[in-house]
């Protein structure tokens, strides 16, 4: 997806706070579930959408702490990836 306007005014509308390293960032955090084991488990799979620059610093391994429904939720970094034009990226996350 290719954003020719400022994605800052999307982020704003759509986007949870994310706090890393006392700076607070917006995300936009998915969380669907996968059935896995013929319908015997459910998993739930973290992304989180991100301004590529606002989140540069963050690695494997870091720990986001995201607001998700009132409530801070930790999670830790297992992948990130730019997508497209790598003006955004996405952040594969693991709750913790």
């Amino acid at each position: 997806m290719l954003i020719k306007d400022d994605p800052n005014i999307y982020f704003s509308d759509f986007g949870q706070d994310v706090y890393f390293q006392d700076k607070v960032k917006k995300g936009i955090l998915n969380m669907p579930d996968e059935i896995l084991a013929g319908d015997m488990i459910i998993s739930s799979d973290y992304v989180l959408h991100v301004i590529t620059n606002d989140f540069k610093d963050v690695n494997l391994g870091d720990f986001l702490l995201i607001d998700l429904n009132n409530e801070k939720i930790n999670f830790e970094v297992r992948s990130k990836r730019m997508e497209d034009d790598g003006l955004i990226s996405l952040i594969t996350l693991s709750k913790t």
